[in-house]
């Protein structure tokens, strides 16, 4: 797959609302961008890789350290311990 797009520049984790899509599978993404201009798009399954640009209209593989909505080992720890 191509090189990161410029798009991935600045871009953080992200808390996703519900367990999937919202509406229809792939139509929520759309929404998402039209209204909000949000242009890149990855999936939920911990097991894929890709992203999606949809001001450059292309796929991208990127590595992802936490999965979206997870925390991990160390945050949920600290967590517990200072109640949150």
């Amino acid at each position: 797959m191509p090189e990161r797009c410029e798009h991935f520049a600045g871009l953080g984790p992200v808390e996703p609302r519900t367990k999937g899509c919202e509406d229809s599978k792939h139509a929520h993404a759309l929404q998402h961008f039209k209204s909000t201009r949000h242009p890149i798009i990855v999936p939920l399954e911990h097991s894929e890789t890709w992203a999606w640009c949809y001001v450059d209209r292309r796929y991208f593989d990127y590595a992802r350290a936490t999965p979206p909505g997870k925390r991990s080992a160390l945050a949920t720890l600290l967590g517990r311990l200072i109640g949150r």
